[in-house]
């Protein structure tokens, strides 16, 4: 759990990858990306609100800073996920949006991590399949989904598949799990 949502303040400099926002008589020092800071540099003395994430390292807190609260959410979320660190995060969060995280799951894309810097293939494997478990699932379509591609792994046939899809769709409430248990249920009664 993290102590402060957002600060709103004072930019009172701007440095290579950190700003120094004042909040009363107080400085925080806030890590933000490149591009943010190329914004932010014309800013000095104006007041912004930064979501923020405050991560607590050998060195010390680091206060890691974003303009959209979805965005650092994302960076939230992507920390729980093995071989995810605090650096790499944030560069996953500076190249890729949520939606295109998002995205890419659905479609079993866990290439789109190859274009963040330093991610190579066996890494992007390894948080992509991590991931897979911890972003929710929220439309029926997706569910079914994720059920047909599992029983045309199991050895199903499409026009099999699609028969009993037609069915699930009518299912508003069950996980994917309840899903296929219901489907295999209907193929076997049906071949």
């Amino acid at each position: 759990m993290t102590f402060l949502n957002y600060i709103q303040g004072k930019i009172i400099e701007v440095s290579t990858d950190f700003l120094i926002l004042s909040l009363g008589n107080v400085g925080f020092r806030i890590k933000v990306s490149p591009e943010l800071l190329k914004i932010l540099r014309d800013k000095i003395g104006e007041e912004i609100k930064i979501y923020v994430s405050e991560i607590l390292e050998e060195k010390g807190i680091s206060i890691f800073g974003f303009i959209e609260k979805e965005k650092r959410d994302f960076f939230e979320e992507l920390l729980s996920l093995s071989g995810v660190g605090v650096n790499l995060a944030f560069k996953i969060v500076e190249n890729i949006t949520l939606q295109e995280w998002r995205s890419s799951l659905e479609e079993n894309n866990w290439e789109i991590l190859t274009i963040v810097p330093g991610i190579g293939r066996k890494l992007a494997q390894k948080i992509f399949f991590s991931a897979k478990g911890t972003i929710p699932i929220e439309d029926k379509e997706e569910k079914v989904d994720i059920v047909g591609e599992a029983l045309q792994r199991l050895g199903y046939s499409k026009k099999q598949v699609n028969k009993v899809l037609k069915e699930l769709l009518k299912d508003k409430e069950k996980s994917p799990e309840e899903l296929l248990k219901i489907a295999l249920e209907k193929l076997k009664k049906e071949f």
